[in-house]
């Protein structure tokens, strides 16, 4: 451990100790436990991240797929359903996400956008879903409005990017209570 971080836990200890907990602060282990099919920097998962992780106590909540490219959006939708006490698994393509279904990994919920580079778009990952995984609720996300056109994969319904808060937990409780066993 650097000198420099040294002093820091030093700072952190002495401030804790003399005013207490932050009061906004939650302990560790009552936090949502967080799931990212994304490889860290150096190509692989970290050994020592799965060790934690295994250790948390595990949530019981809603198992949610949040697929989409755009890593702001996949972020912002992971630490939203994670705090409302889901157990969030992302993937930047839906390819990525079905590799996830070929691995034998569960959900309740898929959360997709709909535009995305790859071989498959939100679409095709939703009907793979229904053909895989009847029972599982989908949730299709886009900036553009549906086309008319487009066939649109049952039982799929449609959150409107950009979104709010509350309309994402809205859409996710919904779709979770209609979901068909």
């Amino acid at each position: 451990m650097s000198p420099f971080r040294r002093s820091v836990d030093a700072m952190s200890m002495d401030y804790r100790q003399a005013v207490g907990p932050h009061p906004l602060a939650v302990p560790s282990s009552s936090m949502p436990f967080l799931v990212d099919a994304q490889q860290d920097e150096r190509g692989g998962a970290d050994e020592r991240d799965d060790a934690e992780r295994s250790a948390v106590a595990p949530v019981t909540g809603p198992r949610i797929l949040v697929v989409d490219d755009n890593s702001g959006i996949r972020s912002l939708a992971r630490t939203i359903l994670a705090a409302a006490g889901n157990v969030v698994t992302t993937a930047e393509t839906a390819d990525e996400a079905v590799h996830l279904l070929d691995t034998g990994a569960k959900f309740d919920l898929v959360l997709s956008d709909v535009v995305m580079p790859g071989e498959r778009d939100g679409f095709a990952l939703a009907r793979e879903v229904v053909s895989r995984c009847p029972g599982v609720a989908i949730i299709l996300m886009s900036g553009y409005m549906p086309d008319a056109g487009q066939t649109w994969p049952t039982p799929a319904s449609f959150l409107r990017k950009p979104f709010h808060r509350g309309e994402l937990i809205d859409a996710v409780r919904t779709a979770l209570a209609s979901r068909q066993h």
